[in-house]
C-alpha cells in the first residue's frame, strides 16, 4: 500500500509538473502574439498614415517593488513648434521630451513573464544602443517607468540600423538570474528594413 501510495504522489508531482511547463509555453504563445501584433499594427499606422509610429518598450514596477520590462505601447509624437500654440514646449531646454500621444492602452506581458534584460538576448532595450531612444515619463497611476523606444517610418522600415540584430527575448521571470538565458524562452527578432517579426523558440 504503501508503494502504491508514493507512486502515485510521484505521479502527480510529474503531472503538476507538465502542467506548469505547458501553461507556461501557452503564456509565452499568447505574449509572443500580443507584442507582435502591436508591432505590426504600428507598422501599418505609419504606412497608412504617413506618419511616423513611436514603438516604446516599457520597465514597470510590480506591487513588490521589482522593476523588470514588460508593456508595450505605440503611439504618435506631435511636436508644437509655434511658441503661441497651447502645448508648446522649449525644445533647447535639457529636460525636453516630445509629448507622446499613444494610441490606446498600454500591453503588458502575461503574468510571470518578462523581456530578457540582459543586452545579450534583448537588444531592444539595451540602454547603450544608440539607435534607441530613451527617457522617463509618469503613468497615469502616478508612477515614473522608464522607456526605450524607436519608430515604424511610413515607408514600411523602422529607424532601427541594419547592422545590429534587434531582438526581444521572453522568460519566466522567476527564471532571470545571472545573466543567463534558461531553457524555456522565445525571442522575437525584428528586421529593421521589413518592419517584420520574427519568432524562434527552443
Amino acid at each position: 500500500m504503501l508503494i502504491v501510495v508514493a507512486v502515485m504522489g510521484l505521479m502527480l508531482a510529474m503531472a503538476g509538473t507538465g502542467a506548469g511547463s505547458l501553461m507556461t509555453t501557452l503564456r509565452m504563445k499568447e505574449a509572443i502574439q500580443t507584442v507582435g501584433n502591436a508591432m505590426e499594427h504600428a507598422r501599418q499606422v505609419a504606412m497608412t498614415s504617413n506618419r511616423e509610429v513611436v514603438f516604446r518598450i516599457y520597465k514597470v514596477t510590480n506591487d513588490m517593488g521589482e522593476e523588470s520590462w514588460r508593456s508595450v505601447e505605440y503611439g504618435t509624437v506631435d511636436v508644437v513648434i509655434n511658441p503661441d500654440d497651447a502645448g508648446y514646449k522649449d525644445p533647447t531646454a535639457a529636460d525636453y521630451e516630445p509629448p507622446f500621444t499613444p494610441s490606446g492602452a498600454p500591453e503588458t506581458l502575461p503574468e510571470g513573464l518578462v523581456f530578457h534584460p540582459s543586452a545579450t538576448y534583448s537588444t531592444l532595450i539595451s540602454e547603450n544602443q544608440a539607435d534607441l531612444m530613451k527617457g522617463t515619463e509618469t503613468a497615469t497611476s502616478g508612477a515614473t517607468r522608464s522607456y526605450v523606444s524607436f519608430r515604424f517610418l511610413p515607408d514600411g522600415r523602422c529607424s532601427l540600423g541594419a547592422s545590429q540584430k534587434w531582438t526581444l527575448t521572453l522568460v519566466k521571470e522567476a527564471e532571470v538570474s545571472g545573466g543567463s538565458l534558461p531553457s524555456n524562452f522565445a525571442t522575437m527578432q525584428l528586421e529593421p528594413a521589413t518592419a517584420r517579426v520574427r519568432f524562434f523558440r527552443p
